[in-house]
């Protein structure tokens, strides 16, 4: 946990090293949300009382009512005195929500020293998961740049996009949705249940998860892809989604 005594404050350094390794440095995209932490303040606790931070401009206030925003990175870090359940959230409105979980319940110190470190945010194909060691599903719409990452024990969904080297963390219910309508399910007892994804991921293919993303990405726009390598996809061969979905990888 942080020490809210004396607040607003800048977090210290030894703050920002636990925090800065899920935001690897030499990834641009997490390396440069870095410095959102030289501008900010800690300001107070969110929603959800201790362990769940808010950093913004030094005079604004936390704003209860705010819908929480999407996770940017997330991961745990273990030091030699406990054990870190970090998320990071997206900057919503010049302000930053973090979840910052002490195994012990304790605040962090100066004098911890950082034993390891797993995240979202360095994950690559063929990885196991972060948080569990679990085996990961890899769904490739491009082999090895393009991947859709499942893991049903951490109940999680993430992207691997190797132009960009940004992993992002998918929310379940909108990508639900769009494999459900790949799918063409009508059944409630399906369509309704998105943590079927999870629990009975048999019922899903592939080629409806990846369909699935092309389409929630196509609102969602959180990767940059060509959509007419994908043009007309349905009416190809199985050759073709073997190719394109990465299949006997």
């Amino acid at each position: 946990m942080f020490d809210i005594s004396n607040l607003p404050r800048k977090l210290d350094d030894w703050e920002l090293e636990i925090l800065f390794q899920i935001l690897p440095q030499d990834k641009p995209k997490y390396n440069a949300f870095r410095k959102n932490f030289s501008d900010f303040f800690l300001i107070g606790t969110s929603r959800f009382g201790e362990g769940n931070y808010i950093l913004a401009n030094k005079n604004d206030k936390v704003d209860l009512t705010a819908p929480a925003s999407n996770v940017f990175a997330a991961g745990i870090v273990i030091t030699d005195k406990d054990k870190y359940d970090i998320t990071i959230h997206e900057v919503f409105e010049n302000q930053i929500e973090i979840d910052f979980i002490s195994e012990k319940n304790k605040i962090v110190t100066e004098s911890e020293k950082i034993i390891d470190s797993k995240s979202y945010s360095n994950w690559k194909p063929g990885d196991k998961s972060p948080f569990s060691n679990s085996n990961v599903r890899e769904v490739h719409l491009i082999k090895n740049e393009v991947v859709i990452a499942v893991c049903s024990d951490e109940k999680k969904i993430w992207t691997y996009d190797a132009s960009t080297q940004f992993n992002f963390v998918i929310p379940l219910t909108n990508f639900y949705n769009e494999i459900i309508r790949v799918k063409g399910e009508r059944n409630p007892e399906t369509a309704l249940k998105p943590k079927l994804l999870f629990e009975k991921p048999e019922m899903f293919t592939d080629e409806e998860i990846g369909q699935g993303f092309l389409l929630y990405n196509k609102f969602m726009k959180k990767m940059n892809i060509d959509y007419s390598i994908f043009k007309d996809v349905e009416k190809q061969k199985t050759s073709f989604w073997d190719k394109i979905f990465g299949r006997n990888k």
